[in-house]
């Protein structure tokens, strides 16, 4: 992918979001949105979430009880932990390095929590997996 730091006024997701976590007013969102400074306890409060219990609820009806799930754009890792958690064999894509947002995020949460899945470097438009080696992409 074309490297964009030279663009003008152009700021990373990952900086975005530390400038959010800085701001008192936006704590709340970031809890919300799971982005909170320490991915492990936000991957735990996910994975106890509404949200996930309705994303379990979609897998099941369609006959995914268990398999082998991508993770396209996996961010900080609290979806790929929750499926981890829940049985699946989580292969998380990620193009982001980043600590918060991105695979420093997902490394943490693994150290901390003991749970590993497969990370993998990488972008949307070049997958670096063999054809029908996953049974669920989210």
């Amino acid at each position: 992918m074309p490297e964009h730091e030279d663009s003008v006024g152009f700021v990373s997701y990952e900086e975005a979001v530390k400038s959010l976590l800085l701001q008192d007013k936006y704590n709340q969102l970031m809890v919300d949105s799971y982005l909170d400074s320490e991915p492990a306890k936000a991957a735990r409060r996910y994975e106890h979430s509404e949200e996930f219990e309705e994303i379990k609820c979609i897998l099941k009806k369609r006959g995914f009880n268990s398999g082998v799930v991508l993770d396209l754009g996996a961010g900080n890792g609290v979806l790929s932990y929750a499926l981890a958690q829940s049985g699946y064999e989580v292969k998380a894509l990620e193009p982001g390095d980043g600590a918060i947002s991105g695979r420093g995020a997902i490394q943490s949460i693994q150290n901390k929590t003991g749970v590993f899945f497969d990370v993998i470097s990488g972008w949307g438009e070049d997958i670096p997996l063999k054809d029908e080696s996953v049974n669920i992409v989210v």
